[in-house]
């Protein structure tokens, strides 16, 4: 951050979320995604980043917030109201960034467009209330756009923007289930199961990246853009089993994501704080076992992995910064909880967790062991 300030106070943001895309389907497997490799030559990764739960909408409050999570109602409840703590684009248009979210899948599921709405994005581009654009020609899949279609409704933005300082957040779509690619897209890990596919619509994702680069580079802004990449959450296909596409249980692979940090100031000869850096152009290993290189440009920061899951089906634990918080909503969104509240570490974390069922009192919550579950600790 250091060397990005120097060349600029206040330089451009490009946040991009990637959906259901974990560390090591991202950084395992750059060769997939040569538009990212690129963007990893002057980049720092996060390589262990854990997700809240594995699934959008909450991930996406964890990420909005800085780690505030709910757990005493649903999500559709709890975004029918405001959120008055901090975040994230509240954040920087207070320090005079315009900001804009581009989402090319629906923002519906779970009422997240709700709160996106209230969120602060100075502009909001939702693919599934752009009805007049839901014509086959723009259309991916029942879950969102094609991403070179989203690119359309980005550039003009950006146009009017080029004066910056800007905050820009890019959300895809191909890489949810079923795993779409556009009709005569080349794709080149085949078609022979959900894997495949998935990579190809990772691939695909890519060359929407590398549209929004280039994009960058044609207004000469590239070079004053820090470009952040993360994922919503993981994304499994039976490493364990019964365990296929990401909600069915916290392993690994559902839970655990990445964090790029991408600035041309950043240089391709940083020293890493882990020890090793990753081979950015080749490596079809997960992060953690990929070949060590002084010669390479991704510096991995390492911390430590869960390697089997820690809570049992009937349980559902969220990690809760007690800090933050919705201070005028408090009363309602903890409302019904049954469960005992448990401090863990510090005051600032807590656990919750409740038993599905039966809702006695009697029945109370044996707290499992707390888990390092958060978007923005590592």
């Amino acid at each position: 951050m250091v060397k990005i300030r120097a060349v600029s106070p206040k330089p451009n943001v490009v946040f991009i979320v990637l959906e259901s895309v974990g560390s090591h389907r991202l950084l395992g497997d750059l060769a997939n995604t040569p538009n990212i490799a690129a963007l990893a030559r002057s980049a720092v990764a996060f390589e262990n980043v854990y997700a809240v739960y594995p699934s959008t909408a909450r991930n996406h409050l964890a990420i909005n917030t800085g780690g505030f999570q709910l757990t005493g109602e649903g999500m559709i409840e709890a975004f029918q109201r405001e959120f008055t703590g901090p975040l994230m684009a509240r954040g920087f248009a207070a320090e005079g960034y315009a900001t804009a979210l581009f989402s090319s899948e629906r923002l519906d599921v779970e009422g997240m467009d709700q709160f996106e709405r209230r969120a602060g994005w100075g502009t909001l581009y939702d693919f599934g209330r752009d009805v007049k654009n839901h014509v086959a020609a723009n259309i991916l899949n029942s879950w969102c756009a094609k991403e070179e279609f989203t690119m359309t409704q980005i550039e003009p933005w950006l146009e009017a923007h080029r004066a910056g300082p800007f905050l820009l957040s890019y959300m895809n779509g191909a890489t949810h289930h079923p795993y779409s690619v556009p009709r005569g897209f080349r794709e080149p890990n085949g078609r022979a199961d959900d894997l495949a596919r998935y990579r190809n619509a990772l691939h695909y994702t890519d060359a929407a990246i590398g549209q929004l680069v280039a994009m960058l580079k044609a207004r000469r802004l590239f070079e004053n853009t820090l470009i952040a990449i993360t994922g919503d959450h993981g994304q499994a296909f039976g490493e364990h089993p019964g365990n296929f596409v990401h909600k069915n249980a916290i392993y690994e692979e559902n839970i655990r994501t990445f964090l790029l940090l991408s600035h041309p100031a950043l240089g391709a000869h940083i020293p890493s704080s882990g020890g090793c850096a990753m081979e950015s152009g080749n490596s079809s290993k997960p992060c953690a076992t990929a070949k060590p290189s002084c010669m390479t440009s991704l510096p991995i920061l390492r911390s430590k992995r869960i390697s089997q899951p820690r809570t049992r089906r009937w349980w559902r634990s969220f990690l809760v910064n007690a800090s933050a918080g919705i201070s005028a909503h408090r009363r309602s969104v903890w409302r019904g909880f049954r469960g005992r509240r448990r401090r863990v570490g510090s005051r600032r974390w807590k656990v919750e967790c409740a038993r599905r069922r039966p809702w006695t009192a009697a029945a109370g919550c044996r707290s499992p062991k707390a888990l390092p579950l958060s978007s923005a600790h590592h």
